[in-house]
């Protein structure tokens, strides 16, 4: 049986692999140091946080504290703002999965450190443009998930960053947003070879010029958990 560490406060969840017992991390939960760390484990892998309402993120002292997080869940809070070194210490992170926050804006260099990244998940938040840069250092990922927020454009130059930085890409989910029709058939018909984009004609992938729907169609997580836990990875490496 795994050891579970519980942070009532925060509802956060440390899940670990040693399977003796258990034991309580404190947080500051301060305004100014909300994610100070008073215990260290190499043994702790996933990081789960929900109902939180610090509206900035910074997991540096975090990560330091538990260098061997892999999974790092931030779902159903107030998260407005991540620092741009956030993640910079979360060097074995393979999923970070920020689900249901009020996201505005993505530093460029947020995932500069974060090579072994293969799930990325900003699924109902407030995002209105993703810098093309911010994918040159994520070799590995692999899904993608964009829906529901507040996107409008889809430019060449943000889907060929993804074509050219990230190989093993399979698939990316955008229903809920608010791209033009025309666009995409544009898109389409110039990235036909592209194997993310292999859905981008569906109904819910965008509006039409003189049409905007309300209509969001979400993403279940249990559907992106059977296909992530599908998924082999390597963490040695």
């Amino acid at each position: 049986m795994n050891r579970t560490v519980i942070l009532i406060l925060f509802f956060a969840t440390f899940v670990t692999s040693n399977p003796i017992s258990r034991e309580h991390i404190k947080l500051n939960c301060s305004q100014e140091h909300p994610y100070d760390v008073s215990t260290k484990s190499e043994a702790i892998t996933v990081f789960k946080i929900h109902y939180s309402k610090i509206p900035k993120l910074n997991l540096t002292n975090i990560c330091l504290a538990f260098p061997n997080l892999y999974r790092i869940y931030i779902r159903d809070s107030a998260v407005e703002e991540i620092t741009p070194d956030s993640f910079n210490a979360c060097v074995n992170a393979i999923l970070i999965d920020l689900l249901s926050n009020k996201i505005k804006q993505l530093d460029v260099n947020l995932f500069k450190n974060n090579e072994k990244l293969a799930w990325l998940d900003f699924e109902n938040n407030q995002l209105k443009q993703i810098p093309n840069q911010i994918f040159n250092n994520l070799k590995k990922l692999f899904v993608l998930i964009l829906s529901n927020n507040k996107l409008i454009n889809l430019d060449d130059e943000l889907i060929d960053s993804i074509n050219e930085n990230c190989p093993e890409i399979r698939s990316i989910y955008w229903r809920g947003n608010k791209f033009k029709c025309e666009r995409l058939e544009e898109i389409k018909m110039k990235y036909k070879e592209l194997r993310f984009l292999r859905d981008i004609d569906r109904p819910w992938d965008c509006v039409k010029t003189d049409y905007e729907s309300d209509e969001y169609e979400s993403i279940e997580f249990d559907e992106l958990e059977e296909l992530f836990e599908s998924i082999k990875f390597d963490k040695s490496k």
